[in-house]
């Protein structure tokens, strides 16, 4: 068994399809709940937590005016199992591959981390319109430093696993609402569990992540890169994980924060120049057919086009149709 906590706001809906998701993979856990929704959504919730039973121990905190990384460094203090993650209330896991990945690090203590393959479900006006892949690779790198340098080099959000409760904890120990948002919830997190150890990904269906229109998008780097708050919480990122690999690998921190300067500016050069990937010519075969339908069907088509193409395994293609009778359109 392991916890699992999510952050949500404002999203009632897919909280309560997630909630129905585990229930209907027989879930057996602890579910950590921190809300920090208006008050229209918290009484949609808690209308639903009391008028349904579970099979699954559900932990449900109203934060209001939190932000995620807040209400994560919350609840990990709330965690009683030693395998844990957080999640967005849009992000469904696949719980078969969840033990699969338990069972692995339990043999392997050198690795911090471990998950599978992830989906990105494209939803627009209330249509399914695309599959594609999220791109996660396994960190094999034997050291600390360099592992955090090619994640640098080739960023990914590898926190998107499986890891021990001990480990959770460290990585969310930043309380403070000063703290940059995307840094806190994602960033520094990730760039720790990298430090911490290697991150194993395996070809299992893992996590099926929801592209909608009410998607909560972060600034773009190049909007907040010269911003205060921004410039002191990437001080802290180095500041933090330069202690734990200096310890780690018996390091001297000055040269090691040193080190960690120059990767975090290798990161935010990677995130600046980033460019979109060409078109695939079978796609754009595809799309100049499609452009001729209209409406639900071209949606379908595309859809279930982009599914074939993507999903090849039977296994991983059985676990995504679980998954998706609980999308929210």
């Amino acid at each position: 068994m392991f916890s699992l906590i999510i952050a949500s706001i404002d999203r009632s809906d897919f909280l309560i399809n997630y909630i129905n998701c585990l229930e209907y993979q027989n879930f057996k856990g602890q579910l950590l709940i921190g809300d920090s929704s208006k008050k229209k959504h918290l009484i949609k919730i808690k209308n639903f937590l009391n008028n349904n039973k579970f099979n699954f121990e559900i932990n449900y905190h109203s934060m209001p005016n939190h932000l995620p990384h807040q209400c994560i460094s919350k609840l990990v203090k709330k965690i009683k199992y030693d395998y844990s993650m957080w999640i967005c209330d849009d992000d469904l896991l696949v719980l078969s591959t969840v033990k699969k990945c338990i069972n692995f690090l339990e043999k392997n203590p050198n690795y911090s981390g471990a998950g599978g393959k992830a989906l990105f479900v494209h939803i627009k006006n209330n249509n399914l319109t695309a599959v594609t892949n999220y791109q996660l690779e396994s960190l094999n790198n034997s050291t600390s430093l360099s592992r955090v340098k090619k994640l640098s080099e080739k960023y990914q959000v590898v926190q998107y696993a499986i890891s021990r409760t001990s480990g959770m904890k460290m990585r969310y120990n930043i309380t403070n609402k000063s703290f940059d948002k995307g840094i806190g919830a994602e960033l520094y997190p990730t760039f720790y569990l990298a430090a911490m150890g290697k991150i194993k990904f395996f070809d299992d269906l893992f996590c099926v992540r929801q592209n909608h229109e009410r998607r909560i998008i972060l600034k773009k780097l190049s909007q907040i890169k010269n911003n205060k708050k921004y410039k002191q919480s990437v001080d802290i990122l180095i500041k933090n994980i330069s202690s734990h690999i200096s310890k780690k690998d018996n390091l001297k921190f000055k040269n090691v924060k040193n080190k960690m300067i120059t990767f975090f500016k290798n990161y935010e050069k990677s995130v600046l120049e980033n460019k979109k990937t060409a078109m695939r010519i079978d796609n754009i075969i595809l799309f100049n057919i499609l452009k001729y339908l209209h409406g639900t069907i071209y949606f379908k088509i595309k859809y279930f086009y982009h599914r074939i193409k993507v999903i090849k395994n039977l296994e991983n293609k059985k676990k995504f149709l679980i998954l998706e009778k609980f999308f929210t359109k």
